[in-house]
């Protein structure tokens, strides 16, 4: 099992325990920012989410290649869609 994720390997840790996986860090989007949970600073998230956008893009055959060599066998992701897209090209299932 390989993780791309930027969650801290500490949350990984106690939420997989001793379950084996590769830890790849990486984003694919960004949720939205802001000073407290409640509140949305619209300009911020904006500005990151175009960043993030943008690096997606310049990094999908890359991200196709990592499937491919890995044998992934599945490909899950809560939100983002860029991990989907790119199973879908590299012909793993999602």
């Amino acid at each position: 099992m390989a993780l791309r994720t930027e969650a801290p390997a500490t949350l990984l840790r106690s939420e997989l325990g001793e379950r084996h996986y590769a830890l790849l860090p990486g984003r694919f989007d960004c949720g939205t920012l802001g000073p407290d949970s409640t509140s949305v600073d619209l300009a911020a998230t904006l500005t990151v989410v175009e960043s993030v956008l943008d690096a997606n893009e310049t990094r999908v055959e890359e991200e196709i290649a990592l499937l491919r060599s890995a044998g992934a066998r599945i490909v899950v992701s809560d939100i983002p869609a860029f991990p989907l897209r790119v199973a879908q090209i590299a012909g793993a299932p999602r």
